[in-house]
């Protein structure tokens, strides 16, 4: 996600008498918005970078057992991966007021978009599920759960959409409870089982998720109803009409929507499928909205779904040829020696499926033909001595029956190996390590890079580079005194850390 340092404030409406003029070491410079949990502002801290701070009602928190849970919530939703979401940065207590500060992610919400322009388009709405499904898919690699997933908690920013807010509603311990003053769109993405028993897991995630995609492309609600208790009796009773979707979108969409959340798939599967869709226009504007889509090229969607699936955010600076043409893996300029980065060039067919172009960048950070090319070890080499004439010098010796020289005695000639063992440095014992997102960042300063692109394990990337990195050879970069250090990429590929196997 690309933070912001500094420069213009967008476009924030102007305090109001009772907004406190600071919060904690934030400076306050206007209000993003306001809900049921709070007041959102934009400000900076003593570093000048510009966030979003949430200012929570002060009744939320009634307690000390209340306050410890919100701080130990909020702590565990700081750990997500900065994948398609908007990373945590702090939270404390202004008084007897909680909040939370977040990278400021400068565009308006889903919500506000379909309101404004109708609903998506075929490549944004495929760019919208991959980056949803992948946000989803990182925060529970972090064992959260988001619990408040829909359409005013994606945020189209200038990199692509982003969730905010995950995580939240468990800290506020607000699962338990609708309050008739609550807006009507939590209830609507509500799963099945949080209306009967309050029990909310990923699976419940993942019918939020549906019902949001459902939203995106068609501009309706999935669970209609004039008010909260119909709304929930839609949820609980009746199946939305996804006739108008793609196929195989549709198809997936109805699984997520499944009443029994064990028969859902997990966030990591949704993304899979996703990638398996091919990239042309999926059908999703109902009829009577034609007038409302926007036209894509087929080649320019296929590239930026691919910069999409991968959740670049912080692309850095980039020529409009390069934004346009995707993430290539074109050369870039040489890197120093030992550098961890593959190099290769494919440019996306506009007909080839999305998810053969993410498998093969897979298939790159997993080949050893994609690891950095490193120095090649020393060899003794051993000359090879000619013949000599005889002494008469008529005849020569043949090679194939030379005798070699005497071996020297271990008394008149001391062993060679005995010097070079003196000189040679100790042999580590195998061993793992571990490689870090702190590790990547790390790597990519050494390159005169800020930082690397959110892509995981599979798919590392300096920012502001389309050179992919090699596990393996961050692993011997970050570990040189071993003679080898091998990779091992993590099943889930937004964990926070993989393996070195070291030796």
């Amino acid at each position: 996600m690309r933070r912001r340092r500094g420069g213009a404030v967008p476009e924030l409406a102007s305090l109001v008498p009772g907004d406190p003029a600071t919060t904690g070491p934030y400076r306050l410079e206007g209000r993003l918005g306001s809900g049921g949990q709070g007041t959102v502002y934009a400000g900076r801290g003593p570093d000048g970078v510009l966030v979003a701070i949430k200012l929570l009602h002060p009744h939320l928190i009634t307690d000390g057992q209340a306050r410890a849970r919100f701080l130990r919530e909020v702590e565990t939703a700081k750990r997500v991966a900065p994948f398609c979401t908007a990373q945590m940065l702090d939270t404390g207590f202004a008084e007897a007021r909680p909040y939370i500060v977040s990278e400021l992610v400068d565009g308006p919400s889903l919500q506000d978009s379909v309101r404004e322009n109708g609903p998506r388009g075929a490549a944004a709405l495929q760019r919208l599920a991959i980056n949803t499904a992948t946000a989803l898919a990182s925060i529970h690699a972090a064992g959260v759960v988001h619990r408040d997933f829909k359409p005013g908690n994606v945020l189209l920013g200038p990199d692509g959409p982003v969730v905010i807010d995950f995580g939240i509603a468990k800290a506020l311990d607000l699962s338990q409870s609708l309050v008739s003053s609550q807006p009507i769109g939590s209830p609507a993405y509500m799963a099945p089982e949080q209306i009967a028993d309050g029990e909310v897991g990923p699976p419940a995630d993942l019918f939020a998720w549906a019902a949001t995609m459902y939203y995106a492309a068609t501009g309706n609600r999935a669970f209609g109803g004039e008010a909260i208790p119909s709304t929930l009796h839609a949820v609980l009773q009746s199946e939305p009409d996804v006739s108008g979707l793609e196929v195989r979108f549709r198809r997936l969409l109805q699984e997520c929507l499944a009443k029994d959340p064990s028969r859902r798939p997990t966030a990591a599967q949704v993304v899979e499928r996703l990638r398996a869709l091919p990239v042309p226009a999926w059908q999703s504007v109902p009829a009577g909205t034609a007038g409302r889509r926007r036209t894509l090229a087929v080649a320019a969607g296929a590239a930026a779904l691919v910069v999409t699936a991968a959740c670049f955010y912080a692309l850095g600076p980039a020529t409009a040829q390069q934004q346009a043409a995707g993430p290539a893996l074109s050369p870039s300029v040489s890197p120093p020696a030992a550098t961890p980065m593959t190099t290769g060039s494919r440019t996306p067919h506009p007909e080839a499926s999305l998810s053969a172009m993410m498998g093969e960048e897979a298939d790159l950070a997993r080949s050893p033909a994609a690891a950095a090319p490193t120095k090649a070890p020393r060899t003794r080499t051993t000359a090879t001595r000619e013949p000599d004439p005889t002494p008469d010098g008529k005849h020569t010796v043949a090679p194939t029956t030379a005798r070699p020289s005497p071996k020297p005695t271990a008394k008149s000639t001391p062993k060679p190996s005995s010097s070079k063992e003196t000189t040679a440095p100790p042999k580590l014992p195998p061993s793992t390590g571990t490689l870090t997102w702190n590790d990547v960042t790390e790597y990519c300063k050494t390159q005169g890079y800020t930082s690397y692109s959110y892509g995981g394990w599979a798919d590392l990337r300096c920012a502001g580079s389309d050179t992919k990195l090699d596990p393996s050879a961050l692993c011997r970069w970050k570990y040189p005194d071993y003679a080898r250090a091998e990779g091992e990429l993590p099943a889930n590929m937004f964990v926070p850390s993989a393996t070195c196997h070291l030796s």
